[in-house]
Formats: structure tokens, C-alpha cells, sequence
């Protein structure tokens, strides 16, 4: 933890880590130098590598042979994997969004329609509960749209308690799957 505090700590200072021997280091850094001798480390090159705009590592070359492309090398390196760290991480966000109901934080309709398609294999006996909020246009149309959106997120909050499933199913996924209407599948057993 030490070390990496410290690697952190030298590309702050300097935007990049160039350690061109271990005596370098030896009075500052003493675990540091310690590291390199135990690892016959006679240099370091070392950038940092971004994630969603912060420093989230270090990608470090050990003794190169030549200091002149593996510097250059390093950041093409770092900037390509960054990207692909933030692509994954857009890509779960993305896939997130597009399973999951912003207003309940329920499954939505896509989330309800992949988890028929995994339940049709089953064995195991289904059954699909659903609930149908009265009044809702009542409530948006007197009280304004704030107060449906309140409505129907107390009622996915009750929905989700495990007490309003009988104790001998299994739930295997709760989704909003209209406007006013949730839905719950059950199976009597475990799916695979």
C-alpha cells in the first residue's frame, strides 16, 4: 500500500516516473529502494494510467534497454487502456439503464421480457404476479405528476418486501413493465 502511495505521490509531481537508478531514491523512498534491490530493479519509466478523469494506476516499464520510444510507447498504452476502462464502464452503465426502471429502480420491461426467455426452459412450476395501481391518472391529473411518480415508487418499495411472497416460492424477478403495472415471477424451486 506504502509503495503505491508513493508511486502516486512521484506522478503527481512530475505528470510521469522516471527513476534512473535506485540511489535516486534511497533517502526519500527507503521501502521504495528496498523494492528495487530485492527485485534487481536498476530503472523505472512509469505513467499514469485515467479513469473517468482520475488516476487509477500506474503502467511502468522495468529496466528498458533504451529510455528513447518507451516513453512515448507507455502513454499510447495508458490512453488506449484508459479508453477501454471507460468504454467497459460506459458499456455497464449502458447495459444498466437498459435493464432497469429510473424511477423504481425495478427491472423494466426489457429485464422482464429476458427473464420469460430464461424461465421457459425451467422445470421448476412459474407463476407471475401482477399489480395494477388504481388511480394513477386520478392521482397525476389532481395532484400533478410528482405524486404519481410517489405513488408508484411506494408501492415498488412495498412490492419488493419478501413478506408479500408466499414463503414456498422463490422470486425470481420483479419488474415495472407498464406504466402502472409490476409484475413479479415466481418458480417453487431453484433455476438454473
Amino acid at each position: 500500500g506504502n509503495i503505491i502511495k508513493i508511486g502516486f505521490e512521484l506522478i503527481d509531481q512530475h505528470g510521469e516516473l522516471f527513476i534512473g537508478s535506485p540511489e535516486e531514491i534511497q533517502e526519500k523512498y527507503p521501502s521504495l529502494y528496498e523494492l528495487f534491490m530485492s527485485r534487481n530493479i536498476r530503472k523505472l519509466l512509469g505513467v499514469p494510467l485515467y479513469s473517468a478523469g482520475n488516476i487509477s494506476g500506474v503502467i511502468c516499464i522495468t529496466n528498458p534497454r533504451r529510455n528513447s520510444g518507451n516513453l512515448t510507447l507507455l502513454h499510447s498504452l495508458a490512453h488506449f487502456t484508459g479508453s477501454e476502462f471507460s468504454k467497459r464502464a460506459t458499456v455497464e452503465m449502458l447495459k444498466d439503464i437498459g435493464l432497469k426502471d429510473g424511477l423504481t429502480n425495478l427491472g423494466n420491461r426489457n429485464a422482464y421480457l429476458r427473464e420469460v426467455l430464461r424461465l421457459k426452459s425451467s422445470t421448476s412450476c412459474l407463476g407471475v404476479i401482477f399489480i395494477d395501481l388504481n388511480n394513477l391518472k386520478f392521482v397525476n391529473d389532481t395532484f400533478g405528476h410528482e405524486y404519481g411518480d410517489i405513488y408508484i415508487s411506494l408501492v415498488s418499495i412495498a412490492y419488493s418486501f419478501p413478506s408479500v411472497i408466499p414463503f414456498s416460492c422463490q422470486p425470481q424477478a420483479t419488474a415495472r413493465v407498464g406504466i402502472s403495472t409490476m409484475t413479479t415471477m415466481l418458480t417453487t424451486g431453484q433455476v438454473h
